[in-house]
């Protein structure tokens, strides 16, 4: 057995060093289905402690690595980039979580969130949600989450790019798919172990809590929806949303009251809809949900490139109708959920649950932005394979200011610059901190590509950040092309 046990892994923050090991056992035990594992017997409740715990490693699957011997108490069984497995100490990420409050840059606290580690591309939840911040030093808002991380014979990480999944009572969820989500890679560790995100918050508390789980035949970072029961299922939005984490719980917050659906969304497999009648206050009590069958069909199509559009490393994916943000056109994919166009432009989703979706799409995966854009109405899985025929990417416009996080002025004019020859009207949309449409409103640009828009007064607030498209809408509301979204974000400043 090859075992690298020569330091911890240290992380610096606020002076303060923050070291792995200190006697975590961490069970890998649990889901298998290939492309990670899950880990067992966590509690991860409303009430109850928050664990640091770790899942499978969301990338080579095979279940659980085994080390020939156990592991000393501070280090864990990690597999090997060469194969095989060793004992390392573990690898934590550490995630501030504070909220937006409009009075200054650094936000304000959160009582307790609910974190968990999913891995970008598969969508898989890596660890345990952690439910409890820590102070270090002078820092205060952080969790410390340990990951399952493959690594090379030195012990060091192997690169995998992971985000926070975030949950708040009376805040929106993290990330909210309008703005990107903050990137971690786990090859940075530790040296680079520290992510910050604010959340979108209405106040301490809004609504409803649900706990619950997934006892069998849980799928990890499978996407949990609270929809209005009586609602139409090819305009449904969904009241609340959760991440499974590797253990199989979810925490839903902020549910209004009324009659409720509850489900969740994952390839491969269909799970049970529960009926929750959901009061005026307090919290529900915990609930299961149950995987009914893995009944799936494949939904496919071709790629049209038109209008000069360039297609560079082509991404698809498929969001559950409830789960879609239609202004943004984007929404959370669930895990299986995301497939890459071959050569010859033909796209094929092979595990899609019954249901309804929204095709999304991505133009380019340069420097990590996934650039998604709404490519097709409903579509409706039912009883059969369907084939959504010819889709076109058509050109985006290229939005040179503001760039990505600049800031601004509040209640001061922003011009919008863009590199397009010949635009001469596009429509401005703008979202809130939270990805809640802010505003709609029809820009016309001078010649050399500028336009300006006012905010009304109030509209925008101190120190939240805002993200916009902007898009040419043509006939019968079909969009002919539009900006790059995720890098279409910009920060408010006092004057």
């Amino acid at each position: 057995m090859m075992s690298s046990r020569a330091g911890m892994s240290v992380v610096m923050l606020g002076g303060a060093l923050v070291l792995g090991g200190c006697g975590l056992v961490l069970d890998w035990s649990g889901y298998d289905d290939g492309a990670g594992g899950a880990g067992a017997s966590a509690s991860s409740g409303l009430g109850g402690q928050g664990h640091g715990g770790q899942g499978g490693d969301g990338n080579q699957g095979g279940g659980a690595p085994v080390c020939e011997e156990a592991c000393p108490a501070d280090e864990v069984c990690e597999r090997l980039e060469s194969g095989g497995t060793a004992c390392f100490p573990p690898l934590h990420l550490l995630v501030k979580v504070r909220r937006y409050d409009q009075i200054s840059a650094a936000g304000a606290s959160i009582p307790r969130a609910r974190v968990v580690i999913v891995d970008e591309v598969t969508g898989r939840a890596l660890t345990r949600a952690v439910e409890e911040p820590i102070v270090l030093g002078d820092e205060k808002d952080i969790y410390r989450v340990a990951v399952p991380a493959t690594r090379r014979s030195d012990g060091a990480p192997v690169s995998q790019r992971v985000y926070p999944a975030v949950q708040a009572a009376g805040c929106t969820n993290y990330p909210t798919w309008v703005s990107p989500p903050v990137i971690g890679d786990l090859g940075k560790l530790p040296d680079e172990g520290l992510l910050s995100i604010k959340l979108a918050c209405e106040g301490p508390n809004s609504g409803v809590s649900l706990a619950g789980s997934m006892k069998q035949g849980s799928v990890p970072g499978a996407l949990v929806v609270a929809n209005p029961l009586s609602a139409d299922p090819s305009t449904v939005r969904a009241r609340a949303m959760s991440v499974v984490d590797a253990d199989g719980a979810f925490v839903l917050y902020n549910l209004p009251p009324g009659a409720m659906e509850l489900t969740a969304h994952a390839a491969g497999v269909t799970f049970e809809s529960v009926p929750l009648n959901v009061p005026n206050s307090g919290n529900l009590p915990s609930q299961d949900l149950k995987v009914l069958n893995s009944t799936t069909f494949k939904v496919s199509g071709i790629v049209a490139a038109l209008g000069g559009t360039t297609i560079v490393a082509p991404t698809l994916a498929l969001v559950p109708q409830s789960a879609a943000n239609l202004q943004a056109g984007t929404g959370h994919v669930p895990p299986g959920m995301r497939t890459s166009i071959p050569s010859s432009d033909t796209f094929t989703f092979s595990d899609v649950p019954r249901g309804h979706y929204r095709l999304i799409g991505a133009l380019e995966l340069g420097d990590g932005a996934v650039i998604w854009r709404r490519l097709q109405d409903v579509i409706v899985v039912g009883d059969a394979d369907v084939d959504v025929g010819t889709v076109p990417l058509l050109k985006e416009i290229s939005v040179v200011s503001p760039a990505a996080g600049q800031d601004v002025l509040l209640d001061a004019p922003i011009s919008f610059d863009v590199d397009e020859v010949g635009l001469v009207s596009a429509e401005l949309v703008v979202f809130g901190p939270g990805g809640s449409l802010l505003d709609t409103v029809q820009l016309t640009f001078q010649a050399q590509g500028r336009s300006t828009w006012t905010p009304s007064s109030g509209q925008l607030k101190k120190y939240d950040h805002y993200s916009y498209l902007i898009q040419v809408v043509g006939p019968g509301a079909q969009i002919l092309r539009q900006s790059e979204l995720y890098r279409g974000f910009f920060r408010v400043t006092p004057p």
